[in-house]
């Protein structure tokens, strides 16, 4: 393996997608065989990425959410096959039978039939909610799906598993982590709290890319209401010595963490992978979901593998069982599918599979991406068009606060000669459209995207946080302003 050509790949990859920095390792048989890192972690001070920066690994926390809630497994104190109920008498759903019956698995797999409904639990810039009230408010979401009807990729039922794990072990989720997995694999460098990565003079910081070329550092989504869901931070270093233990099964002293039983359950195949962008491709024909991890073929090998994405960060790990081959990669641009270029043409490079142009299939997935975005948002111009213009009521009616079961309080203030939404720690500028509706972006600064909010005078507001909701999320006028 020719190592200073992966490197110079990889630096010809960063500057294709403009990321600034790139942190990866390859595994073999449970030793590291390459890491490097590549470019800045700090654009401002010029601070070069090393083995010991610390990135938000986003949801690649998953995986070991689901490796706890195997450890508590093998103890005896849950099953993947029991109803949350078990564990969580208070754990409701919108639809009763689906909140009786919801089990263990049916978390970890995504198959509750509740969207994502990140906006009602994700939030910034205000006071950070106890674990049980943000498992509370799951409750009160509405669902998108049948129950166990298909796959559907939800963030919030990590935290329900967080919550399990905290009153089975005695212990906060941080400290179960950090004394069940991240001691007995040496991972002295990694976290899941919010306040070890901020205080750290060694991270990375979040960017975006502009429109128009620019390099800009974002506000980053990293904090501890992502828990069990996306809020481990860690190092290249430590990520590469937990790949280690993936791929060898045990520590590097021989401690064995789950059982076998327990492992083949969390890499068992227990449902279709819709959300997948990359399973067009021949190479990659299908994907699938265990615990924790994406199942698929890839180039005929059994792979593992998950993406993790948060503002300004993206991330990905990937591992082959039988070759006993596995890789992590750390970047610090949101929304880059460098990660998933550079593990593609890792794995070739090492099983010497015939030359792929991955480079140019994933710079054709964020074309795509974008053109997507931009086709949403037209679509959206294009159908208020054809609507009567013209303000039907007074928009000072509408100023006040309103508030939702699950999504909690939102305002409606004047922002100079508009409306604006404050909700979450965000702020949304309003702009009319037709009647009483109004357009607002919840999009990122590089990637616009629009969705309406609806007024009802003397009533409330309904709003579209999420353009996959089957319905917006209506929120009742708690007082005027």
């Amino acid at each position: 393996m020719n190592i200073e050509a992966i490197d110079r790949y990889a630096a010809e990859q960063m500057e294709r997608f403009e990321v600034p920095s790139l942190c990866y390792a390859l595994a073999q048989r449970g030793k590291v065989i390459h890491a490097s890192t590549l470019g800045t972690a700090d654009l401002s001070t010029g601070r070069k990425a090393d083995l010991h920066t610390r990135y938000p690994i986003c949801s690649l926390t998953k995986s070991m959410t689901a490796l706890c809630m195997g450890m508590l497994a093998d103890e005896g104190k849950l099953s993947f096959e029991m109803p949350v109920r078990t564990y969580l008498p208070e754990f409701k759903m919108a639809d009763s039978y689906a909140g009786e019956h919801a089990t263990i698995r049916d978390l970890l797999s995504h198959m509750t039939g509740l969207p994502r409904h990140d906006p009602a639990i994700f939030k910034i810039g205000e006071e950070k909610e106890s674990l049980e009230r943000m498992v509370e408010k799951i409750g009160m979401l509405p669902m998108n799906r049948e129950f166990r009807s298909r796959f559907e990729y939800i963030n919030p039922m990590y935290l329900v598993c967080s919550l399990i794990i905290e009153r089975l072990s005695g212990k906060s989720y941080g400290e179960f982590l950090k004394e069940r997995l991240f001691r007995p694999i040496g991972m002295k460098e990694s976290s899941a709290f919010t306040e070890d990565m901020l205080n750290s003079a060694n991270r990375a910081k979040p960017y975006i890319r502009l429109k128009d070329g620019s390099m800009v550092e974002t506000l980053s989504f990293c904090n501890d209401s992502l828990s069990g869901a996306g809020n481990v931070n860690s190092t290249l270093a430590d990520m590469a010595a937990y790949m280690g233990y993936l791929i060898e099964q045990k520590t590097e002293k021989g401690e064995q963490l789950i059982s076998e039983q327990t492992r083949k359950q969390i890499f068992a195949t227990h449902t279709i992978d819709w959300c997948g962008y990359d399973y067009k491709w021949p190479e990659m024909p299908v994907a699938c979901y265990g615990l924790g991890w994406t199942i698929q073929p890839y180039r005929g090998n059994l792979c593992f593998c998950h993406a993790g994405s948060l503002y300004g960060f993206t991330s990905y790990m990937s591992f082959l069982p039988y070759e006993q081959t596995g890789l992590v990669l750390l970047s610090n641009l949101e929304q880059c599918f460098l990660p998933q270029t550079m593990a593609h043409h890792l794995f070739d490079v090492v099983l010497k599979l015939p030359y792929v142009n991955w480079e140019e299939r994933y710079a054709e997935n964020q074309r795509n991406m974008d053109a997507a975005y931009e086709a949403h948002n037209e679509e959206i111009l294009r159908t208020d068009r054809k609507k009567k213009s013209k303000l039907v009521s007074d928009p000072s009616l509408f100023l006040g606060e309103y508030k939702n079961s699950g999504y909690g309080r939102l305002q409606v203030c004047q922002l100079e000669d508009r409306l604006q939404i404050k909700y979450g720690g965000w702020n949304y500028p309003l702009i009319h459209s037709y009647g009483n509706t109004y357009l607002l972006d919840i999009g990122r600064p590089n990637r616009p995207l629009l969705t309406r909010a609806e007024f009802c005078p003397e009533r409330g507001v309904k709003v579209w946080f999420e353009v996959n909701l089957e319905e917006p999320i209506e929120f009742l006028m708690e007082r005027k302003r």
